[in-house]
């Protein structure tokens, strides 16, 4: 009898043991915990929201760096939208800013070329943005960013 209980005891041992494993190896806890403590914020932020894909994280973070734009956070058009980003970006009590407009993720025609785009005109917003007013001055991959003509 004493030998039964303590052969359940090990066996419910091993059993929570193995659940242990498995929901480590499930979730890949012990990458998951290296990965955030090695890398900064922006790189995690640029592997899962992408750089001029998914959400374009690390397009408009490194055009809001280079340009220095932070206060006066751009407008963004969406093309295949996604919750959130610009929680992460935009700060709440800025306001709309039509100087810059960035562009993402726009699905470009294979007989469409940069004067097509310029000619559109797009509504954002309640607003009705004219590119021909506007100069591109980033562009990489289908990710523009524009600054309207002084």
């Amino acid at each position: 009898m004493e030998f039964y209980k303590h052969k359940t005891k090990i066996r419910k041992i091993i059993f929570f043991l193995l659940i242990t494993i498995i929901i480590f190896q499930i979730f890949k806890l012990p990458y998951n915990f290296y990965y955030v403590y090695n890398r900064d914020y922006h790189s995690r932020m640029n592997i899962s929201h992408g750089y001029c894909d998914k959400d374009s994280y690390g397009f408009i973070n490194e055009t809001l760096n280079q340009f220095k734009i932070f206060e006066s956070f751009p407008l963004r058009k969406i093309y295949y939208p996604t919750p959130g980003l610009e929680g992460l970006l935009k700060k709440t009590n800025a306001g709309f800013n039509e100087r810059f407009i960035f562009i993402l993720n726009y699905a470009q025609k294979e007989d469409e070329d940069l004067n097509d785009i310029i000619s559109k005109k797009l509504k954002i917003k309640n607003f009705e943005v004219d590119l021909s007013n506007y100069n591109l001055v980033k562009r990489s991959g289908n990710c523009f960013f524009w600054i309207k003509d002084e």
